[in-house]
């Protein structure tokens, strides 16, 4: 049976983790408010950003979509033998099960395509992630080193992407990472970095969506810009969909942490006064029992 000094101990160390697992769920509700808000813009620009090569794709002549094959592999991809995963989670913990569900969506992708004999190196993005996914057998696992704070670092790493595509490093690209849908609720997405081409068919714009564009000079010039330019984009659109789903489960589950200390608090400080009460009700019976010996002598 535990004391009433050890009760008391436990009760003092709850509530002290119940004021950190508090103040880490506002921290991360704060950031999430700022998160969110990006995430909006970033997906409405994407939008716009695909229906503009969508129409481009669609209102090509034959000739200039033999240019386009022949020019831009990047757009239309080639044979498939290599295969690029970029695995995107936190550095951090304390953020229930973030991690765990974007390595296990990443070592069912990768299953799959060891099953038909394909070559695989996976980037981590993420101390978390490349922990649990550094010791798969069977692909060689790396981990980004480099930052991905600002609009420069990202296009650096888009850059970096394309020259390895070039160099015939790769001849795919798949990116794992996670969708933000509310706070509470986030969801492990996968999506077709390279070939570009891809990143439009999975837009989903149906018919009451399409605009008109007019191309000026011509829409070849128009495409080689907007190739690089939408592979920046996506990068940066999934890492903020990556970051506003890290605050989101962190805060869940912290604001749970902190519902499981407040049990633990009432449960602990209704055991000590049942101990304390059984404590001064023992004491009061040893010292009527005393008194009545007393009087008989």
């Amino acid at each position: 049976m535990a004391s009433l000094k050890s009760l008391k101990i436990r009760k003092t160390s709850v509530q002290s983790s119940k004021k950190v697992t508090h103040a880490m769920k506002l921290v991360s509700a704060s950031k999430l408010r700022k998160a969110r808000e990006t995430v909006e813009k970033s997906r409405n620009y994407m939008k716009i950003i695909n229906r503009i090569l969508d129409h481009i794709s669609k209102e090509m002549t034959e000739e200039e979509k033999q240019k386009v094959y022949k020019n831009f592999p990047l757009l239309f991809g080639r044979n498939s033998q290599k295969y690029l995963f970029i695995a995107i989670g936190s550095d951090r913990g304390l953020c229930g099960a973030f991690n765990n569900n974007v390595v296990k969506e990443t070592k069912i992708g990768i299953a799959e395509l060891l099953k038909e004999n394909k070559q695989i190196l996976v980037l981590c993005i993420g101390e978390r992630v490349y922990r649990e996914l550094k010791d798969v057998t069977g692909v060689e696992v790396k981990q980004l080193t480099q930052q991905l704070k600002t609009i420069q670092e990202i296009k650096d790493f888009a850059k970096d992407l394309v020259a390895k595509f070039n160099k015939l490093e790769f001849d795919a690209c798949k990116i794992y990472y996670t969708t933000f849908l509310s706070p509470i609720a986030q969801k492990v997405d996968s999506k077709t970095l390279i070939p570009l081409n891809k990143i439009v068919e999975e837009a989903c714009i149906s018919e009451d969506e399409k605009i008109m564009f007019e191309c000026t000079p011509n829409r070849i010039l128009l495409l080689k810009d907007l190739i690089t330019q939408i592979l920046d984009d996506t990068v940066f659109s999934i890492l903020q969909d990556t970051m506003a789903s890290e605050h989101g489960a962190r805060m869940t589950a912290m604001d749970n942490a902190t519902r499981n200390a407040n049990d633990m608090i009432e449960s602990l400080t209704s055991e000590y006064n049942k101990k304390r009460q059984a404590a001064i009700t023992t004491e009061l019976v040893e010292i009527i029992s005393g008194a009545e010996v007393i009087n008989k002598q």
